[in-house]
């Protein structure tokens, strides 16, 4: 059985995230601002889902960067490679 590798996902934005996490906020402060209007216009408006929206910015914008995420392994890796040859050491000992 082959092993899977997970694609990595791509933008579909075109900015970066700070531009993005903060022109989301800018329109889920404003959503908020106008929240009747919008009801009132439209039944999938609802009240508090501008909140909900910010608390799910907010969490996006708390998560580690993927250099951050991916550290561990990375120290982890570095030490394997440490012990490569303290291994191969042992290894040879036994062949002989």
């Amino acid at each position: 059985m082959g092993r899977q590798i997970a694609k990595r996902p791509r933008k579909k934005y075109n900015c970066s995230m700070a531009e993005l996490y903060a022109g989301l906020t800018m329109v889920w402060r404003r959503q908020k601002k106008h929240e009747i209007k919008f009801e009132e216009e439209n039944t999938l408006y609802y009240a508090g889902i501008a909140d909900i929206r910010m608390a799910a910015v907010n969490s996006a914008r708390a998560m580690p960067d993927g250099q951050a995420r991916g550290a561990r392994s990375e120290v982890l890796r570095l030490r394997m490679i440490e012990k490569l040859d303290e291994v191969a050491g042992r290894w040879n000992w036994l062949k002989s």
